[in-house]
Parts: structure tokens; C-alpha cells; sequence
């Protein structure tokens, strides 16, 4: 079976699908998001992610697993919109420019395009990404802050709110490089592997029928990939995310900036810091890639305005 490519597809119904699969898997996915960034959270002690469930099913109930999930999906609807015509249109100019005297580009070719479209995909989609990430992740850690005043949990307008007014509409953005140093080298090697592993199962097997299969399995193998290479950066960051600017210890450690975060957990936390939240992400990622790539090329097919042969 052909790819889908950029000139082919229909925009308006490829821009639509996209954006309906990004609903479907963060409603889905969220609740392991939530004990993810609670592990990461996390300085003193590890935490099992058994635990973490334990902790927040017993205090919070089952509303404690879709903390933030309101600006998440805010932020995320028009990120990922963008995200994916970004990485098309990235790849097909690449995919393009590289291309031989017109003829069919080679494997290597394909899987650079991928890495260069989904690293810059990533750059540009977080700039929307980003002020519904540092909401959704404040709402996250609520109860385990102790800056936080007392009384009801804070609401996704009272966390906006303490944030532009400790730091301004600058504060929403806090975390926009750190996001880009985890987000644009793991989008990189997922589109990279995606790629590269579907390349290679199609060049076993030429023939197959199950296409959908190897577009599981390939969508697998990158989530894996990603969020194991990856994993350290995605610690440092959500540390700095959750910082409190009124604190001036924290603020301190805001103005050092990212790779000052970075470099302390590896210093002080070694391996085990930077593993932190690796296995709820593990369980986001892997079954969540392997069906966002197989959707993700049923929407391309379906937004087809050519029959792919």
C-alpha cells in the first residue's frame, strides 16, 4: 500500500480527524498522565505508581485521575491540529528536496524527513502546547503542594489566575524551551522509528495485507523508543513546570533555568530520578502510539482525495 502524503490529502478532513483522535486519547490517556507528573513531582522519595493510584483513589476519588484534564485537552486539540499539518507539510518538502532527479526517495530519505518534520512539528505546536500544559500540571499537584492555601481545590481560572499574577502571561509560557528540548528530540525519534521500523517490517514482508497490524506494532515500538530516550528531559521539565514563583526558593531555581534542573536530578537522584514516571509513561506511550499511528493512517487514507493504490 502507497503513503498518503501531504499533496494528496484533503485538509479540512484530515485537520478534523486529527483533531477528534486527540480527544479520544487524552480523555483515555489522562488518568495515567496525572500519576505520571505526580511521580515526577516527587523530590524526597520514590513512589511506586501503585501508590500514587492508591493515594489519589483514596483522597480524591476518581475526579483525581482527570486533574487538569479540561486545559489539557484546550491546549491540546489546536496543538496536535497543528502539530500534524506541521510534520506533512515538513515532511513533504524534505521528502521533496531530497528526492533524486524526481524518482522515489530511498529509506534513509524517508526516515530523515520524518526526524527533521517531527522535530519541527513539535516546535511549532508547543507555543499552543505550552500555557495549557503549566495549567493542567499545576491542577495535577494540587494537593500535594503545600504553598497552595487551604480550602477547595483550585480551579483551572485560579491557577491562571495565580499564575499571570506571580509571573504575568510570561508564567504561562514557563517551560516553553524545556518543553521543546523534551517534546522536539522525542518527536524526532517517534516519527523517526515509526518510520524506520515500518519501513523494515514492509521490507520483510512486501506483501502483507495487514497493514493496519504493521502500523500497530511500528506505532508501538516509537512510543517505546521516545519515551525511553526521552524520559529525563520529561522529568526536568515537569519539576520546572510546577515550581512556584512566589517561593523565592523556587524562584531562584526558575531563573537558573532548565539545564540547572536537568543536571540536579542526575546529580543528586541518579538513574532512579531520571526513570521517574517512566513506567505510567510506558503505559501511555506504547498502547498509545501503536493506536495513534494506526488511526492516525486510517484518518490520511480517509482524507484521501485519491484513492491510495
Amino acid at each position: 500500500m502507497s503513503e498518503v502524503g501531504w499533496q494528496q490529502l484533503d485538509v479540512s478532513r484530515f485537520l478534523v480527524g486529527t483533531g477528534g483522535l486527540t480527544l479520544l486519547m487524552d480523555t483515555v490517556l489522562h488518568p495515567l498522565d496525572v500519576i505520571k507528573v505526580r511521580q515526577q513531582f516527587n523530590t524526597r522519595a520514590h513512589v511506586s505508581m501503585t501508590a500514587v493510584v492508591r493515594r489519589v483513589w483514596a483522597k480524591e476519588g476518581w475526579r483525581g485521575f482527570f486533574r487538569g484534564f479540561v486545559p489539557s485537552t484546550l491546549g491540546s486539540f489546536p496543538g496536535t491540529v497543528v502539530y500534524y499539518a506541521s510534520y506533512e507539510i515538513v515532511k513533504d518538502a524534505c521528502t521533496r528536496a531530497a528526492a533524486v532527479r524526481g524518482g522515489e526517495p530511498s529509506p534513509g530519505v524517508k526516515v530523515a524527513s520524518s526526524l527533521v518534520a517531527g522535530c519541527a512539528a513539535d516546535v511549532v505546536s508547543s507555543v499552543a502546547h505550552t500555557p495549557a500544559e503549566v495549567i493542567s500540571q499545576r491542577l495535577m499537584v494540587d494537593p500535594l503542594r503545600s504553598f497552595f492555601r487551604r480550602g477547595p481545590p483550585m480551579s483551572m481560572r485560579g491557577a491562571v489566575r495565580e499564575v499571570v499574577h506571580v509571573e504575568g502571561l510570561r508564567g504561562l509560557f514557563r517551560g516553553f524551551w524545556a518543553s521543546v528540548y523534551t517534546y522536539a528530540p522525542s518527536s524526532a525519534v517517534w516519527f523517526g522509528s515509526y518510520e524506520g521500523s515500518l519501513i523494515l517490517l514492509r521490507s520483510i514482508w512486501p506483501d502483507s495485507q495487514y497493514a493496519n497490524l504493521e502500523e500497530l506494532t511500528c506505532g508501538a515500538v516509537a512510543g517505546a523508543a521516545g519515551a525511553i530516550v526521552t524520559n529525563p528531559l520529561d522529568v526536568a521539565k515537569t519539576r520546572l513546570q510546577t515550581l512556584d514563583a512566589a517561593n523565592e526558593a523556587h524562584n531562584k531555581i526558575i531563573r537558573k533555568g532548565y539545564w540547572h534542573v536537568f543536571w540536579n536530578v542526575c546529580k543528586t537522584e541518579g538513574v532512579r530520578g531520571m526513570c521517574r514516571g517512566l513506567p505510567p509513561r510506558l503505559f501511555v506511550a506504547v498502547p498509545g502510539s501503536a493506536v495513534t499511528f494506526a488511526v492516525y493512517e486510517i484518518a490520511k487514507r480517509l482524507s484521501c482525495q485519491e484513492a491510495p493504490s
